[in-house]
């Protein structure tokens, strides 16, 4: 395994790198948020498709720059989620317990502002360019987010899979790489494992989907 400080170094220049890939991240994002505040809902099946997209995403950023490790890893959470949301229903996702929205709010917060690695002299240009959907850590703060927002998926097996991932890379990144901010990740971890537990749905059936 690299040492802290070539894991550092490659996590620098991947996303310093393929910052336009960032760029993009948050435009279609952004887009997404203001869409809703206008009045449109998603289905169930599109934000299944989204969360499977953004983890696909990393495993192509890892594999681009030679990190089978996180590629692949990435590759299995993006096709298992592809499968969960094709079975996925058509209608309005279901919000999640309004008691977790804040918790989501800030998850998806911190996945867009994530304030490491992207090498800039504008701190600002971490509000449309910090590494989303390149690197593991910011991608799952922001699925974390989403899966609180909308009630897993609606399926309780894709957020134990988002969870179980992300509680291995928040105590990869805390402990090891020393990136404090990532220990977020682990609490919501446990917050969509306590909301999958308490209000298990099956990611086999769902009403109208094909």
């Amino acid at each position: 395994m690299p040492d802290r400080g070539a894991i550092l170094l490659g996590l620098r220049e991947i996303s310093t790198d393929l910052w336009f890939v960032a760029l993009g991240w948050h435009v279609l994002l952004a887009a997404m948020l203001i869409a809703i505040l206008a009045g449109w809902r998603p289905s169930e099946r599109r934000i299944g498709f989204l969360s499977s997209a953004l983890a696909g995403s990393v495993a192509a950023a890892s594999a681009w720059v030679g990190n089978p490790f996180n590629a692949l890893v990435f590759l299995g959470l993006c096709a298992a989620l592809f499968v969960i949301a094709a079975r996925r229903s058509r209608e309005t996702a279901e919000l999640g317990p309004i008691w977790l929205a804040p918790a989501g709010a800030l998850l998806l917060a911190v996945g867009w502002v994530y304030p490491h690695f992207l090498e800039t002299t504008r701190p600002a240009l971490y509000l449309v360019a910090a590494p989303l959907g390149i690197i593991p850590c910011p991608t799952l703060f922001a699925m974390l987010g989403i899966t609180l927002l909308t009630r897993g998926l609606s399926s309780s097996v894709g957020s134990l899979l988002i969870a179980a991932v992300a509680l291995f890379y928040g105590a990869i990144g805390a402990f090891a790489l020393r990136v404090h901010i990532d220990a977020m990740l682990a609490i919501g971890a446990l917050l969509v494992l306590a909301s999958a537990v308490s209000a298990p749905r099956s990611s086999a059936t769902a009403s109208g989907a094909t």
